[in-house]
C-alpha cells in the first residue's frame, strides 16, 4: 500500500510541464492530414477512410501514418493533442485514442 500512495504522490508533485514532457509526440502532423482530408468527408468512417487514404497516398506518407498511430497506441501522444486532431467522438466510438489507432493501424496493414 505504501508503494502505491507513494506513487500517487509522485504523480500529483509532477507539474504541468513535467507531464507534458512525458508524451514523445508533440506534433501528429499526419494524423491532423488524414483526418481533415479523408475522415471528415467519409463522417468519421475509419474503413472508408483509410481505404481510399490507402489509395490516393505515397507509400512514404502511409508510413508517417503508421508510425505516428504507432505513438498514440502506445500512450506517446497527449490525449488533449489527440482530441484536437482526431476529435473526441474517437474516445467516445473506440473507448480510448489508443484502441483507435490500433484499430486504424489494423486497417493501414490490410491489403497493400
Amino acid at each position: 500500500m505504501d508503494q502505491v500512495s507513494d506513487n500517487d504522490q509522485q504523480f500529483e508533485d509532477r507539474s504541468a510541464e513535467e507531464i507534458e514532457q512525458a508524451y514523445t509526440f508533440k506534433a501528429i502532423p499526419t494524423i491532423h492530414y488524414y483526418q481533415k482530408t479523408y475522415a471528415n468527408s467519409m463522417s468519421n468512417n475509419d474503413k472508408k477512410a483509410v481505404a481510399i487514404f490507402k489509395e490516393y497516398e505515397p507509400m512514404e506518407k502511409i508510413k508517417r501514418m503508421k508510425t505516428e498511430l504507432t505513438a498514440v497506441s502506445q500512450g506517446k501522444v497527449n490525449p488533449k493533442l489527440m482530441e484536437a486532431q482526431a476529435g473526441p467522438a474517437r474516445r467516445g466510438r473506440y473507448g480510448s485514442f489508443e484502441q483507435w489507432a490500433k484499430v486504424v493501424l489494423a486497417l493501414l496493414h490490410q491489403g497493400r
